[in-house]
């Protein structure tokens, strides 16, 4: 019961039920190339994750392939570094893996060019080392920055 106002919390923010999508409709519909999309769809909110980190290692994952080979990437990753589990939840076996154990996974879990494999690293090692906070409340000029900082970052760093 002492997870329950975390879990109400995460589910909210992954649903996006605390927007005040009124408030936000005003707003775009101001920008005239916004306006018809906002009258057409009133209220629209937009779903997303409950763990940032997870939401940047999978959005690397599933730069330029489909969304099938974006959801083969990720299981091959959670196969192989992620936390087993045993739960009653049919399929679920592991949790999303963490970005230190991201940077153990061997490099046949990544069948992607070197260089999205360090990106990946890069990020995984900034997460882990806090130099890259995706958490809520983050700010978001931060975020950004140092986002654009692990592109510049020396290769091989994570070994």
């Amino acid at each position: 019961m002492s997870q329950l106002p975390t879990a109400i919390a995460r589910v909210r923010r992954l649903l996006d039920l605390d927007a005040d999508p009124v408030a936000i409709d005003a707003h775009l519909a101001v920008d005239p190339a916004l306006a018809p999309l906002v009258a057409a769809h009133p209220g629209r909110r937009i779903p997303r994750g409950v763990d940032g980190d997870e939401i940047a290692l999978r959005v690397l994952l599933g730069q330029q392939v489909s969304t099938a080979a974006a959801r083969t990437h990720g299981a091959r990753l959670v196969a192989a570094v992620g936390e087993p589990v045993e739960v009653p939840i049919p399929g679920l076996t592991h949790l999303f893996p963490t970005a230190e154990s991201v940077l153990d996974a061997p490099d046949e879990v990544f069948a992607f060019p070197a260089a999205r494999r360090e990106t990946i690293r890069r990020t995984a090692l900034a997460l882990a080392d806090g130099s890259l906070d995706l958490g809520v409340g983050v700010d978001r000029d931060e975020a950004r920055a140092a986002l654009t900082a692990i592109r510049a970052s020396a290769p091989g760093r994570w070994r």
